[in-house]
């Protein structure tokens, strides 16, 4: 203890402490108080075990009733106060490294919850986006040197792993700039989490089942990644307390981007990636999309092939284009985790497509009498994409996902689609599931065994006989 400063010290269930360690405890702080009263110390006791603590029994003329608590919004800035590395704070900028991965937080906070309401909402892509920051603001070519990933699945051992994990990762920190270190919560909570992030996130240090401890470095940036619907209410409670960055659903972005033009305020908000929805993979999946949505116009679809011209996306264009992909997906409120699948997979597709020779050849030979066909092409494609980017209806997903969406899902998994594989040898092409009759002009999808007819549609006769 510093003569010069006036600090708080706070020790807690001293009744667990043991007879000798109590009573040279005592002696000691006596001895200290002779010396200098400059400090501060709280000892908390269970009221149920006060007569058999000898710490608690010595110490009785210094007993005081517990104070009333404070609510938690004014401990919520309490704790912000202590975990801002703002340099203007006259309290803290004394201990700020000159170099800290807190800095890449926008509230320069050396904690960040990273949460959602359901799995699947970009969390990890929120991570991952924060670690590409550091990296270049470090400039080091690998993201171990500035990143570190605690998995917590078992809360009962998480201390003792995340402290193993830290401990052993610490030597390979190269940067000046400390270490972003990412706890992912993925288990439900129990009585042993809380505890753990406090020693964690309150006092900065944590210890092994071997007595090793790991302190924090004030360089160190603490990100824990958790999904809110399964955690319980005290735990909740507690994670409200520390700053966060909400991770919202697609259906939910669109919701908002409908009702405001601008991003929202007074807290972090993750609404669509810039990165993602600007990149080459979007941009062709949302062209095709759009071409096909022009009906009654000049879809020219089999003439089209995309070509990217711009990187920069409007916030109207970033509705237009989030609204586009959720009409053609299965169901009206896929994760953002499905809604990637089904982007990456149609995409993928396109591609394809793009260098099939048959569609060439066959628009070279037939011309103006192909017309329709990449449409019916594109229509096979989209359909593929969902049906191998929807999550199964099986027990495990039932809790995850409300009373509409299982029912949006049932439906999906009882109907018969077609596929179309675009051979390796770039010379054909493999369609599956459908039939066409020749009598009434038109496209029946049916079932391989009973021929049930699922979906009928029209087609140019010059296309059927191009066919």
């Amino acid at each position: 203890m510093s003569p010069s400063r006036s600090d708080l010290f706070c020790l807690a269930f001293i009744e667990n402490l043991k007879y000798e360690v109590a009573v040279e405890s005592v002696s000691s702080l006596k001895n200290h108080i002779r010396r200098t009263r400059a400090f501060q110390l709280v000892l908390l006791c269970s009221s149920e075990q006060e007569q058999s603590s000898y710490m608690a029994t010595a110490l009785v003329k210094f007993k005081r009733t517990p104070p009333q608590l404070i609510p938690d919004i004014h401990l919520k800035e309490f704790i912000f106060s202590r975990t801002s590395r703002i340099p203007d704070s006259p309290a803290i900028c004394q201990y700020l490294p000159l170099k800290s991965s807190v800095v890449i937080d926008p509230d320069r906070s050396c904690v960040r919850i990273v949460s959602s309401d359901t799995v699947g909402s970009g969390k990890s892509l929120t991570v991952s986006r924060l670690v590409d920051k550091l990296m270049k603001l470090s400039n080091v070519p690998n993201k171990s040197s500035v990143y570190s990933v605690v998995p917590i699945y078992e809360s009962e051992y998480c201390e003792d792993r995340a402290a193993t994990k830290l401990i052993q990762s610490r030597a390979i920190y190269p940067s000046e700039y400390g270490c972003l270190c990412h706890f992912d919560i993925t288990a439900t909570s129990c009585a042993h989490l809380i505890p753990f992030l406090f020693k964690l996130l309150i006092t900065g240090m944590i210890c092994d089942r071997n007595g090793r401890i790991w302190h924090c470095s004030k360089k160190n940036y603490f990100v824990l990644e958790i999904t809110l619907s399964s955690q319980s209410p005290e735990l909740l409670r507690f994670l409200s307390l520390f700053p966060d960055w909400q991770c919202l659903a697609p259906n939910v972005v669109a919701n908002f981007l409908k009702k405001n033009n601008h991003a929202p305020t007074g807290c972090l908000v993750t609404l669509i990636d810039e990165e993602e929805v600007g990149s080459q993979e979007y941009q062709r999946v949302y062209a095709y999309l759009s071409k096909l949505e022009s009906k009654g116009k000049v879809r020219n679809l089999d003439e089209y092939k995309f070509c990217k011209t711009e990187s920069f996306v409007s916030w109207e264009m970033k509705r237009v284009i989030l609204d586009s992909f959720i009409k053609y997906y299965s169901h009206p409120e896929p994760s953002w985790c499905e809604l990637k699948h089904f982007i990456s997979f149609l995409n993928n597709q396109l591609k394809a497509h793009e260098h099939d020779n048959y569609s060439v050849r066959f628009s070279t030979k037939y011309g103006v009498k192909r017309k329709g066909f990449n449409d019916n092409i594109l229509e096979y494609m989209i359909s593929m994409a969902r049906d191998f980017t929807t999550l199964p209806l099986k027990e495990s997903f039932v809790g995850l996902i409300d009373g509409y969406g299982i029912e949006k899902r049932r439906s999906w998994e009882q109907k018969i689609r077609p596929y179309v594989f675009f051979n390796e040898n770039r010379e054909s092409m493999t369609i599956f599931g459908i039939h066409v009759t020749e009598d009434k002009e038109q496209l029946g999808r049916r079932t391989t065994k009973r021929k049930q007819l699922i979906e009928e549609k029209r087609i140019p006769k010059q296309l059927y006989n191009a066919l």
